[in-house]
């Protein structure tokens, strides 16, 4: 195998991880943050029965995932428009937040 081969490896590596950990971060934190929020127990450390909302939460966003996938929308797409979204709220959230905290 030659160097270039080796980087090509590598770099497929890093890439799927980085992959994996956009994909799963949101997984994981959502259902965390409306935990904390909802003042539920909730963490992965600690076993289902003991946090109902947690890995409910968890639940319903898989199976709305499996629904989005099953209904044939494109997750691509999906992603773009809502990094637009996103894009498109930030500035408007941000000057809301800078009002509502001076």
């Amino acid at each position: 195998m030659c160097v270039s081969e080796s980087r090509s490896a590598l770099f497929n590596r890093a890439a799927f991880f980085g992959v994996a950990a956009t994909v799963a971060a949101p997984l994981v934190l959502g259902p965390e943050a409306i935990a904390e929020a909802a003042d539920w127990v909730g963490s992965l450390e600690v076993h289902p029965p003991l946090a109902h909302g947690f890995y409910g939460v968890i639940a319903v966003a898989m199976a709305l995932g499996l629904g989005l996938d099953y209904a044939g929308l494109n997750a691509v797409k999906m992603l773009f428009w809502s990094a637009v979204l996103n894009g498109a709220l930030a500035p408007p959230l941000l000057v809301l937040v800078v009002l509502l905290t001076s």
